[in-house]
C-alpha cells in the first residue's frame, strides 16, 4: 500500500501492516499505519465493502451485526459462570481437600481460631454453671451420635 499525502512525499506500508479498526456500529473505520498515521475514508460504506472483501470481520462486528449470536453468547457467559460456581469450584475444593496433610488442617484451625478471637468472638456472658450445663449437653449428643453409628455400622 503506498501513501501519498499532499505535501507529495509518499511512503510504503505493507498491507499486513496495516491495522483496521473493529467494525463498531455505524463508528467509521480507521486504518492505523505502522508510523502512527490515522487514515478515515471519505466514504466508509464503500470502504467497509472493501474490507470485508479482504479481510475477515472480527468477532465483535459479527455478534453486533447477528443477535442470535449475541444472546447466544450472553447465555453461553451465564452457563459458564454457573457451572463454575455450582460444578467446578466445589469439585475442586473436595479434592484439594482430600489432598491437605492434617498438619496443615491443624495449623489453619488454630489460625482460623486465633484471627476470629481477635476480631469476633468475645468472652462468654453465660454463668460458668450453665456454659458447663450446656458443655455436658454437647457432649451427650456426641456420645449418642457415635452410639447410632456403631451400631448402624454393625
Amino acid at each position: 500500500m503506498v501513501l501519498a499525502r499532499h505535501d507529495a512525499v509518499s511512503q510504503a506500508f505493507m498491507l499486513s501492516h496495516v491495522e483496521v479498526s473493529q467494525a463498531l456500529g455505524s463508528i467509521p473505520l480507521t486504518l492505523t499505519f505502522p508510523d502512527g498515521g490515522l487514515f478515515r475514508p471519505a466514504d466508509d460504506a464503500v470502504f467497509r465493502a472493501w474490507v470485508a472483501q479482504h479481510k475477515s470481520l472480527g468477532l465483535v462486528y459479527r455478534l453486533e451485526k447477528y443477535k442470535r449470536g449475541t444472546l447466544f453468547a450472553l447465555l453461553a457467559t451465564v452457563l459458564v459462570a454457573l457451572s463454575y460456581v455450582y460444578v467446578v469450584v466445589p469439585w475442586l475444593s473436595a479434592t484439594v481437600a482430600l489432598h491437605i496433610p492434617t498438619a496443615v488442617e491443624q495449623q489453619l484451625g488454630e489460625h482460623t481460631l486465633a484471627l476470629l478471637e481477635r476480631t469476633e468472638l468475645a468472652p462468654s456472658t453465660l454463668s460458668e454453671a450453665l456454659q458447663n450445663e450446656l458443655q455436658f449437653s454437647r457432649d451427650m449428643e456426641r456420645e449418642a451420635d457415635a452410639w447410632a453409628i456403631a451400631e448402624i455400622q454393625r
